[in-house]
């Protein structure tokens, strides 16, 4: 079998839709299918958090020692994902956020808060 191209789709979480990424490649005769797919795996993901400049804007915000009792005009206006996670009054209702916060660190970090703020009341 010869195989002259390949391609690597993700499919990422962006507020309250999921958004779809691909990249192709045709393979050169000496390269190598396996490390092609993982370049275009690298590449397809540093698009997304490169195109989705909030991520170092959420990790300020979640790291702020304040942000929990003294959030800025700044700090309440969070991406969608973790303004909705925060909106949670119910640990019910937050455990449906479970699988989605575990796809990105800064919402796993807003989950993870929340959990606790709201187990400790």
């Amino acid at each position: 079998m010869q195989i002259t191209k390949v391609g690597f789709t993700g499919t990422y979480p962006s507020g309250a839709i999921w958004q779809k990424i691909m990249m192709e490649a045709d393979l050169m005769p000496e390269d190598d299918p396996r490390k092609c797919l993982y370049e275009l795996k690298k590449q397809v993901e540093e698009f997304f958090y490169e195109s989705n400049g909030s991520a170092k804007k959420q990790a300020a915000i979640i790291e702020s020692s304040e942000y929990a009792t003294n959030p800025t005009e700044e700090q309440l206006q969070l991406p969608d994902m973790i303004s909705q996670i925060n909106s949670c009054t119910e640990v019910k209702v937050l455990e449906s956020y479970k699988l989605i916060a575990r796809t990105n660190p800064e919402w796993n970090k807003a989950y993870l808060a929340k959990m606790i703020e709201l187990t400790n009341k």
